[in-house]
C-alpha cells in the first residue's frame, strides 16, 4: 500500500504556454496558439496525479513546461518550494536528476544508434555518476528491475518489442533516483496486453523507490485504474480536479460528464451516448470568450459566453463551471 503524503512536491501557477504563429517573409507574429491558459496544479508527493482530456487539448505541453522542456509564456513552477523557473546551468542541471519524463512513442525517443546499455547508462554519463565499472553494474540492475534481462544490454532498439523498448525509457528514467516523473500518455502505443503490464510495472516502481507521477493519457480506463486524482483539462484550462472515485462516482463539469458517459458500457446500448458531445473543439488560436466549452455545453446559460468560470469547490473536488457558482446564486440541477 503506497503512502501519499500531504507535502506539496510539484506546484504549477498561473502556467501559459502560448506558441507564436509567424507569417510573411519578415516572420511578423500575427497570432498566438494558446496551448496552456492559466494552469494551476498541485502534485503531492507519493500520489499520481491524472492528467486527462481530448486529443489537443494541452496535456503534453503542459507536462513538457512542467519539466522546463518548454518554457512557460507566464507564470510559476514550485519543485519542493524553490522557483523552478529561476535555476539555470549547472543547478538546473542537478535538479533535472530530480525530475524526469516517459515519452509516448518508445521507439522515437531512443537514439536506434545506440545500445541499450549506452542509452541507459547516458544519465551517468551526463551527470558524473559512478565509475565506468560501476554505471555498467548499475545499468544491468535497471534492466532486471524493468523485467529485461542484463544479457540484453549490448541490442540496440530495433531488436525489441514496444513494450520492451518502453521498459528501456523507463529504466533511463529512474537511472538517477527521481522524485517526480512526468508520465506522457506512456502506454497509448502499446496493444491492452501489454499496457496493463507497464502500468503494473510503473505501480511497483512507484511503491518500491517512492516516485510520483503526472500521469497523461486520453483514456478514461487507464486513468481510472492508475491515478489517485484526476485533472479534466479542456482547451488549455483543467475544468474539473477531484480524487478517482469521485470523478468517476459523480462527475460535475457537463465536458467531464461527457467524456465518462461515452466510455462504452455492456447491456446499456444507446444509453451510454445520451451525454455526447457535438461539434468540434474550437481552435486554441481563437477560443470561444467565456468558458471555453460553451458552444458544446448543452446546459450553457447566458453568463456562460461572458464570463470566464473559476475553479471552486469544496473538500477534495473542484470544477471550473457557473452552473456550481454559489456567489451567483445558481441552482441549475443538472440532467442526469
Amino acid at each position: 500500500m503506497k503512502e501519499i503524503s500531504n507535502e506539496i512536491i510539484l506546484k504549477a501557477v498561473n502556467i501559459k504556454k502560448y506558441f507564436p504563429i509567424k507569417k510573411g517573409l519578415l516572420l511578423k507574429t500575427v497570432g498566438q496558439v494558446k496551448a496552456v491558459d492559466d494552469v494551476t496544479l498541485e502534485v503531492r508527493q507519493g500520489e499520481t496525479l491524472g492528467l486527462v482530456g481530448e486529443s489537443g487539448c494541452g496535456k503534453s505541453t503542459f507536462g513538457r513546461t512542467l519539466i522546463r522542456l518548454y518554457e512557460p509564456t507566464a507564470g510559476q513552477i514550485e519543485f519542493e518550494g524553490k522557483d523552478f523557473l529561476k535555476v539555470s546551468g549547472r543547478s538546473l542541471r542537478n535538479l533535472r536528476k530530480d525530475i524526469q519524463m516517459i515519452f509516448q512513442d518508445p521507439y522515437a525517443s531512443l537514439d536506434p544508434r545506440m545500445t541499450v546499455g549506452q542509452i541507459i547508462q547516458q544519465p551517468f554519463d551526463i551527470h558524473g555518476v559512478g565509475k565506468s565499472n560501476e554505471r555498467e553494474t548499475k545499468v544491468k540492475e535497471l534492466l532486471e528491475l524493468v523485467g529485461l534481462k542484463a544479457s540484453h544490454i549490448n541490442r540496440y532498439p530495433h531488436e525489441f518489442s514496444g513494450g520492451q523498448r518502453q521498459r528501456i525509457c523507463i529504466a533511463r528514467a529512474i537511472a538517477l533516483n527521481p522524485k517526480v516523473i512526468i508520465c506522457d500518455e506512456p502506454v497509448s502505443a502499446l496493444d491492452v496486453s501489454i499496457q496493463a503490464q507497464i502500468l503494473n510495472l510503473l505501480k511497483d516502481l512507484q511503491e518500491k523507490l517512492g516516485l510520483t507521477y503526472v500521469f497523461i493519457s486520453h483514456d478514461l480506463s487507464v486513468i481510472e485504474y492508475f491515478c489517485d486524482r484526476v485533472a479534466v483539462m479542456y482547451l488549455g484550462k483543467i475544468v474539473e480536479l477531484g480524487t478517482r472515485d469521485e470523478m468517476f462516482a459523480d462527475p460535475k463539469h457537463p465536458y467531464t460528464q461527457a467524456l465518462l458517459s461515452a466510455i462504452p458500457r455492456v447491456g446499456e446500448g444507446k444509453k451510454a451516448m445520451k451525454k455526447s458531445l457535438s461539434g468540434e473543439v474550437p481552435s486554441p488560436i481563437n477560443p470561444p470568450s467565456g468558458c471555453t466549452f460553451h458552444p458544446r455545453c448543452p446546459q450553457a446559460i447566458d453568463i456562460c459566453s461572458k464570463q470566464i468560470p473559476s475553479l471552486q469547490g469544496k473538500d477534495t473536488q473542484s470544477v471550473a463551471c457557473h452552473l456550481y457558482d454559489e456567489t451567483l446564486a445558481l441552482k441549475v440541477k443538472l440532467k442526469k
